[in-house]
């Protein structure tokens, strides 16, 4: 295949301060002696800020032309986060082995000499956030690099699905990715998602193995719904969701109470008779019972002594058997 115009190594694969070790003019050495501008993995050191994990374009004359500084660090693998609470674990991180560099805050296009495309770089996981890689996008970047070291994933299934964000990325913006990647899989993806092209041995794996691939990649396609807006689609929804669930809660809330008030009118419609029916059947269990009422004494006097009356005697002769298996009515009669 023909010369690449771009050569791409992944994060971390200058294992070192690239404007301070010796052997970052190797580098710059083989862009020269090439011909071909490279986009190279490494850290930054700044005397007053610290270090930075940064992506380092050198042209063709291996001149150093920009760099870009990771953005989103990785807690507590690249940085210690919220040092006021967390602070007392410093020692250990430093220790353990987990840097404390700082997130770069420019959104880098890198511009390919002789008029070429314009494209920017994402480092490790940066690829899993979609509104970084629409900024670059919006900035004029015609595609992007993703340069990662999934060495910490192992040789587990979690390679495939980082791969699956770049995809994401790719369909999302319209515009192709190409992967480079320590252990974890190297690729090459078209704007519809597609990856047409990767870096494997001959048994077909793709992940812990060495090779490199070239390839072309189609640039200047237009811009996507996603682009153009659809980012805000899940906002919307659930947007729509909230004034949906606030909208049917009022309206149960409202029913309920409707509800209530019919059952309140029903009550006080048939409480106007139920009082009376109730008094009348407390009164005839305490008769019943045996029980003096303390008024209407005219009744007691009648269950006592009306054994003797006419017309009714067979209620009266039951109300008189009830009085007199009472011994207490027995001895105040007596």
């Amino acid at each position: 295949r023909h010369e690449p115009d771009l050569i791409v190594w992944p994060e971390a694969a200058f294992p070192g301060y690239f404007n301070r070790e010796y052997d970052a003019v190797r580098f710059q050495e083989l862009a020269q002696w090439l011909q071909i501008p490279i986009l190279i993995g490494g850290l930054y050191l700044d005397e007053n800020l610290g270090g930075y994990n940064s992506a380092f374009f050198l042209d063709e004359e291996g001149i150093l032309r920009d760099r870009y500084d990771k953005q989103y660090l990785v807690p507590f693998g690249e940085y210690v986060p919220m040092k006021a609470i967390f602070g007392w674990l410093e020692p250990v991180a430093y220790a353990l082995g987990v840097s404390d560099f700082h997130a770069g805050n420019f959104h880098t296009v890198f511009s390919m000499p002789s008029a070429g495309p314009k494209f920017s770089a994402l480092i490790c996981f940066e690829d899993v956030f979609p509104k970084l890689a629409q900024t670059f996008v919006k900035n004029d970047a015609e595609f992007l690099v993703v340069m990662t070291n999934d060495a910490w994933f192992g040789d587990t299934a979690a390679a495939a699905q980082h791969l699956q964000a770049s995809v994401f990325r790719a369909v999302e913006n319209g515009v192709p990715v190409v992967r480079a990647a320590n252990t974890g899989i190297s690729a090459f993806i078209d704007r519809r998602g597609n990856v047409f092209d990767r870096v494997q041995n001959l048994k077909g794996k793709d992940t812990f193995v060495e090779g490199y691939r070239t390839n072309d990649i189609r640039v200047g396609g237009g811009p996507t719904p996603y682009r153009e807006g659809g980012w805000l689609f899940p906002y919307i929804v659930v947007t729509l969701f909230v004034i949906f669930f606030i909208f049917e809660d009022s309206r149960r809330s409202t029913a309920r109470k409707r509800t209530i008030q019919r059952k309140l009118k029903s009550r006080k419609k048939s409480t106007k008779i139920r009082p009376v029916k109730r008094k009348a059947k407390k009164r005839a269990k305490k008769i019943g019972r045996g029980a003096v009422p303390h008024s209407h004494g005219e009744h007691s006097h009648a269950a006592i002594h009306g054994g003797g009356a006419g017309g009714s005697g067979r209620k009266k002769k039951r109300k008189v058997k009830k009085v007199w298996s009472n011994p207490m009515l027995v001895l105040l009669i007596s």
